[in-house]
């Protein structure tokens, strides 16, 4: 795996708990599906923008 790669998860459930592993582990943000796109967008771009 790239060390490198900017990771969003995506998930059905919105548990805190998984969120916050995720993110220790290496998530940049996530989204909860149901998405609509413009939500998918606003994460993307602000994950790309990210050092």
């Amino acid at each position: 795996i790239d060390p490198t790669a900017k990771v969003v998860m995506v998930t059905s459930v919105e548990q805190k708990q998984i969120v916050q592993d995720a993110m220790k582990i290496g998530a940049r943000d996530y989204i909860v599906k149901p998405f609509d796109r413009s939500n998918v967008g606003l994460v993307l771009n602000k994950v790309m923008r990210q050092k």
